[in-house]
């Protein structure tokens, strides 16, 4: 009796637009893995504690967005490297800054660079990009992510 060779397919859609960007997101958030742990040199040395974490607020004013980015469960006394991914014009990351964590693993870092930054240069689809925002922990090897909207850097 011949064997047929029959090939089978899977399909699947994507769904909307906002699902389409959650997967671009987590998608982009794999590529930073791969990126930061090249740039490290490796893998983290230790694991990420549960609350290892980056949070961003953005404060508007007339000419242009103040970030303020925090973080907690870093290594105490260490560094953290602070570069933002994905800006409009950009074509690779870019180091904001290297700031020293405290004694308790915490940091604080107001970022005024985009002030008088109003993109006049963007369309309005790269304005609509996100951009992330990359919290590296030089003594680990750890990082950690938040996602802005382009329009904040």
């Amino acid at each position: 009796m011949p064997v047929s060779d029959q090939k089978s397919s899977r399909s699947f859609s994507l769904g909307g637009q906002n699902d389409t960007r959650e997967r671009l997101a987590e998608l982009k958030t794999i590529g930073l893995a791969i990126v930061f742990a090249s740039i490290l040199g490796g893998c983290p040395t230790t694991p990420a504690p549960p609350n290892f974490v980056i949070n961003v607020g953005i404060t508007e004013t007339q000419t242009g967005p103040d970030i303020c980015i925090s973080g907690q469960g870093f290594s105490p006394g260490g560094q953290a490297r602070i570069s933002y991914l994905g800006v409009p014009g950009q074509p690779s990351s870019v180091l904001i800054a290297n700031t020293t964590i405290s004694g308790s693993g915490q940091f604080t870092y107001k970022d005024f660079s985009q002030e008088g930054r109003l993109v006049g240069l963007c369309s309005n689809e790269l304005i609509q990009q996100n951009v992330s925002i990359v919290g590296s922990d030089v003594s680990s090897g750890n990082f950690t992510t938040a996602t802005v909207p382009a329009w904040a850097c």
